[in-house]
């Protein structure tokens, strides 16, 4: 595509890749999925959907780099997230809050069951 691009321009274009990072997916099953999910249940009532966000984010560097599991969780439309349409109400701001305190208690009290 760059070079049918270049051409067409008439200018000279080259690319490179000059990082590259590893995708990651949490596993489903494991304790902070599940903390997660039922701190977005106590708080907004419904099921959260689970999904596969394309690109690099934190949670791509560090579950790979230390093994371990990371879930990323935001308040608001993922589909609009780094986008201009991106925004969230100060009563989605505050929900998100809860749920992140609600998925702190529920993780300790699943770590706490494991041990």
């Amino acid at each position: 595509a760059v070079q049918e691009i270049s051409k067409k321009q008439q200018v000279e274009a080259f690319y490179s890749i000059i990082d590259e990072t590893e995708p990651f997916e949490a596993e489903h099953n494991s304790p902070l999925v599940r903390a997660l999910t039922l701190g977005i249940l106590d708080i907004e009532k419904n099921r959260p959907t689970l999904i596969r966000k394309t690109g690099t984010g934190d949670m791509n560097v560090i579950g790979n780099s230390l093994s371990i599991p990371v879930v990323t969780y935001g308040p608001g439309d993922p589909h609009a997230a780094h986008t201009i349409d991106e925004k969230i109400s100060i009563d989605e701001y505050l929900r998100g809050i809860e749920v992140l305190k609600r998925t702190i208690q529920h993780l300790k009290r699943l770590h706490d069951k494991i041990k």
